[in-house]
This record gives structure tokens, C-alpha cells and sequence, in this order.
């Protein structure tokens, strides 16, 4: 006998009051968890490369929950400088963080490198996160 339970979004408490801040919060993984917090009523910052592709999915959100809180903010995780000013202006705006979602993430077929001379992939996966 499987005793197994399956976990959904219901699942999820009640967030409001809490900050969570997405990387990659345009696409896949990180739209829908931008999505499924700010339902639960959470300050949702969403932090995304492509600030057209992130206004096109901040916009998504706020047609289905029009009272959504989404702070869309440009961060590139494999520019380390403008990293730093990201975090800065976060940390200026934002008293806390309660939830960080480091869900941006590549994997590129050839080999790019970043203007500190950094392997793409590498930057955005492993440094960028820890910077």
C-alpha cells in the first residue's frame, strides 16, 4: 500500500506579508512559482534577464490575479557588476527577504563567454547565484 501524499499548491500557506524574490521569474519553473506565491499573496520580485520577455509575463499574472504584488526588476546573473547594482537596489527597497528562488539557469551548445571572461553557463549557474 503507497501512504505517499501528493503535494499541490493548496498546500502552499498563506504568504502575504513575506518577500520572495524569483530569478528566471519569466518562463517555466519561475513564472509559474511568481504565479502560484503572488496568488498566496506575497510581494513577488521578479528578477529576469530579458525585461520585455518579464513584462510579458508580468502582465500574464496580473490578467489572471489583477491584485498581484510583482516587483519586475532586470538581473543578469552573469554580469557580476550589474548583479551588484540589482542587489543593492533590492536590498535598498526591501527590508528582508523571506524566500529566494535561484531558479535562472542555462545551459548553452557552444561556448559564450561573459565580459569578465567567464563561461556563460558557468557565470549565470554557479557564480552569479553566490554573487
Amino acid at each position: 500500500m503507497n501512504n505517499q501524499k501528493i503535494w499541490t499548491t493548496e498546500a502552499i500557506p498563506d504568504q502575504h506579508g513575506k518577500t520572495v524574490l524569483i530569478t528566471g521569474a519569466n518562463a517555466g519553473l519561475g513564472y509559474e512559482s511568481s504565479r502560484v506565491l503572488a496568488s498566496k499573496g506575497a510581494q513577488v520580485i521578479m528578477a529576469c534577464r530579458n525585461l520585455e520577455r518579464g513584462e510579458q509575463a508580468q502582465q500574464s499574472i496580473l490578467a489572471e490575479l489583477p491584485s498581484a504584488q510583482l516587483d519586475l526588476r532586470q538581473c543578469d546573473l552573469a554580469d557580476i557588476p550589474a548583479l551588484k547594482h540589482f542587489a543593492e537596489g533590492v536590498q535598498k527597497d526591501y527590508p528582508r527577504l523571506d524566500i529566494l528562488l535561484n531558479n535562472a539557469g542555462m545551459n548553452l551548445l557552444r561556448r559564450f563567454e561573459n565580459s569578465a571572461g567567464y563561461e556563460m553557463t558557468f557565470a549565470t549557474n554557479y557564480l552569479g547565484p553566490f554573487a
